[in-house]
């Protein structure tokens, strides 16, 4: 059974999908995931303190994850399900400490395929 969030990532991808088809460029994607940032932590979410400029441009210009919410409290988890696409207890990563299996697929591998260059810059902690 496909979960939402994989079907989400499977449907934003369409485009990058249809581009390929069509023999035109592939689109970046850049996923930025940061640790303890609420909705409104970001100028274009009105904040009336942080100047956020580039990230104001690639969210008036690019594709926005309005209602992505953390699969679990703590970092590890959360990041194990936005990179795999599964709940928690899914991909076995329930906690910090508990890496994620080799058998897990990650968006960035099914990217590859596709084609793209893939990096992560940051924590990882799977």
């Amino acid at each position: 059974m496909l979960s939402r969030r994989l079907v989400l990532m499977a449907v934003s991808l369409v485009p990058a999908c249809s581009s390929l088809l069509s023999g035109g460029e592939k689109p970046n994607i850049i996923l930025v995931m940061a640790d303890d940032q609420g909705w409104g932590d970001m100028a274009y979410n009105g904040h009336p303190m942080l100047k956020t400029p580039n990230f104001d441009k690639a969210a008036a210009t690019g594709l926005r994850f309005d209602r992505f919410y953390a699969a679990a409290p703590v970092c590890s988890p959360t990041r194990a399900s936005v990179l795999t696409g599964r709940h928690p207890n899914r991909s076995g990563v329930f906690k910090w400490g508990y890496p994620l299996r080799p058998q897990e697929s990650t968006v960035a591998e099914v990217l590859k395929t596709a084609g793209y260059a893939t990096s992560h810059f940051g924590k990882w902690h799977l």
